[in-house]
């Protein structure tokens, strides 16, 4: 079975984006001010978050055992 790995990301962004979750805006607001304060480019804010991904990618897989 192939894996469309682009669907499941945009999910969960979307999961994520839509919640009214108080700690989710907080998180977003503050990824937005590390960026804005460092004067990242978008490609170094990319590199950054995908460094951020594998390490929360950990902690989701271990969540996710059942």
């Amino acid at each position: 079975m192939k894996i469309n790995y682009d669907s499941v990301g945009n999910e969960v962004t979307r999961s994520l984006l839509s919640t009214e979750s108080d700690a989710v805006k907080s998180t977003v607001k503050d990824i937005s001010q590390v960026i804005k304060q460092r004067h990242l480019s978008y490609a170094e804010a990319k590199r950054a978050l995908d460094f951020v991904d594998q390490e929360l990618l950990h902690v989701l897989f271990d969540k996710a055992q059942f």
